[in-house]
């Protein structure tokens, strides 16, 4: 379950990464411009925040229900 859910985050950090601003200014390329291109990385970063980071959330919320968090 996490390896896969691993696997896919990865995947989709790809694109945010290229898409970044930073990253095109240090790797010297244009940013794609085309309409809604300034959308990608913070939809693909909420969708990779989310799917990824359900164990942990889902883990880190039964904690603060049972009023007995971990960390």
């Amino acid at each position: 379950m996490f390896r896969r859910r691993f696997w896919v985050s990865l995947i989709l950090s790809v694109p945010v990464v290229a898409f970044s601003h930073m990253v095109a200014d240090l790797l010297g390329y244009p940013m794609p411009d085309f309409p809604g291109a300034m959308w990608i990385p913070p939809v693909l970063g909420t969708v990779i925040f989310v799917y990824g980071g359900t164990p942990f959330l889902t883990g880190g919320w039964a904690e603060l229900r049972s009023r007995r968090p971990g960390i």
